[in-house]
């Protein structure tokens, strides 16, 4: 629905516990799973009618923020956004292409504190991002160079702070964006749990626990 920007949506399902906001939290789970579907974070309201035994129909609501012309424009340009020739695919190993997706971000993306700057839209196309934007850039492009990359929430010495998980070698590592522009990749690019730890608080029961060593940088 949200890859056609349908505002209105109705769901019948035959066997169902979810609530309203379960249903509305399934949709900002959509929008995690896939940062570029569109350009910023939508919201939905949810009415829920009760069938027979535990049959439901939900009917959804759903925001992008914008127009139809500002969606369509806005996702074209994340659609024809590709900042890497091919060769990077091709001749990159999956570290080396996870650090590219990195570099990228920390040399073309200016960190802010902007509440409106938490997408990948803002990222890749504005350039200018928070911790979250960061986070869902990073996302979008170690997919464009076929690297398995998540969104993590958590806090970084005691503050609300999103970075990201990522797979190399079937081992899962931390990745922190907003650090590697601050500090160098050193501070935040392939670390693991025992390194993050303490400085950085996560549901661990949530996540990939990251166990790998930090080969790249030694």
């Amino acid at each position: 629905a949200m890859e056609n920007g349908v505002r209105t949506l109705a769901l019948l399902v035959g066997r169902s516990g979810f609530s309203a906001e379960d249903m509305a939290a399934q949709v900002s789970k959509a929008y995690r799973d896939n940062p570029t579907v569109v350009p910023k974070k939508p919201t939905a309201v949810v009415n829920v009618f009760s069938g027979a035994g535990a049959q439901r129909l939900y009917e959804l609501q759903i925001d992008y923020g914008m127009t139809n012309a500002q969606l369509i424009r806005c996702r074209r340009e994340l659609a024809e956004f590709e900042p890497f020739d091919e060769s990077k695919r091709s001749t990159l190993t999956e570290v080396e292409r996870a650090y590219a997706a990195c570099r990228y971000l920390v040399e073309n993306c200016s960190i802010t504190d902007k509440e409106d700057a938490d997408s990948a839209y803002s990222a890749l196309i504005r350039q200018e991002a928070n911790s979250e934007g960061l986070a869902f850039g990073y996302v979008a492009l170690c997919r464009m160079l076929n690297v398995d990359a998540r969104i993590v929430y958590g806090q970084h010495e005691r503050q609300e702070q999103c970075w990201n998980s990522v797979r190399i070698d079937d081992n899962y590592y931390h990745v922190d964006i907003t650090q590697c522009a601050k500090g160098g990749p050193a501070l935040g690019f392939m670390q693991n749990d025992e390194t993050f730890w303490g400085i950085y608080r996560w549901d661990v029961a949530a996540y990939p626990r990251c166990s790998g060593k930090n080969s790249f940088l030694d």
